[in-house]
């Protein structure tokens, strides 16, 4: 095994909005274990090497060794990045549902699937580790590089912070309905983040966590079906709003 150590991206919530980074320190293990999911993606445009190679204003198609099959990823358009708080509410919500279409694809169809496979193939041996990590990181990169510019969009419109100057009334509430569905999937992204390193200390570590893993990913499929739940109550509270603007 490779003994030379690499480090960890530093574990963050995955929300749109600024933390102190108290606690950074840089962590170090084997270098043929597939870096866990980062968890934040707020600095992403700017730290990103990959995000100027990523345009999500056309439809993205991911493929690789580690993908059963070629992924596409909902991109969303140009009318729905440049939207500004000003926007028409079925305009801002238009952006969330193509935000959170693009979300659920590259974390549930790219990234949860590269690194079962990473894991699979690693299991082989060093020389496949090592290509399996650097593969997942390369996966991994583009990824997070779509959701940041994804966040992004919605930062600038004012559903995420630090702009959110959507006021009192629809949009505001509209905010809250985005804000609690941006909770859910940070803490998703968490606990991936820990399932994935509990999942690599089993395959190459010293220690068993298979039943750590086991909980870890009910964990991370019940943080999914609350989202979805979440996701069907926002779908029905705008159905009432577009009602009442229809009589209007």
């Amino acid at each position: 095994m490779l003994s030379t150590a690499i480090p960890v991206l530093p574990g963050h919530c995955g929300c749109s909005h600024g933390h102190d980074r108290a606690g950074e320190e840089e962590q170090y293990r084997d270098p043929v274990q597939p870096d866990p999911l980062p968890t934040d993606t707020s600095d992403l445009p700017s730290k990103s090497e990959a995000i100027d190679a990523v345009d999500i204003s056309r439809p993205l198609f991911f493929s690789s060794p580690l993908l059963p099959s070629v992924v596409r990823v909902p991109h969303l358009p140009t009318t729905l990045l440049a939207l500004a708080p000003a926007a028409p509410l079925a305009a801002l919500v238009a952006q969330f549902k193509a935000v959170q279409a693009t979300r659920t694809a590259v974390t549930r169809h790219v990234l949860d699937p590269a690194f079962t496979a990473s894991l699979t193939r690693g299991a082989a041996g060093p020389d496949h580790a090592t290509y399996a990590a650097n593969e997942y990181a390369r996966v991994a990169g583009r990824g997070m590089a779509v959701l940041g510019q994804a966040h992004a969009a919605m930062r600038k419109s004012g559903l995420l912070p630090p702009a959110e100057v959507m006021g009192d009334g629809k949009r505001s509430e509209l905010a809250q309905w985005v804000r609690q569905v941006q909770a859910l999937e940070k803490r998703r992204i968490e606990v991936t983040a820990e399932y994935q390193a509990t999942a690599g200390e089993t395959v190459y570590g010293e220690r068993d966590l298979s039943e750590e893993v086991e909980v870890k990913a009910a964990m991370r499929d019940r943080l999914v079906e609350e989202i979805n739940e979440v996701l069907e109550e926002f779908q029905a509270w705008y159905a009432e709003v577009a009602d009442d603007e229809d009589d209007e």
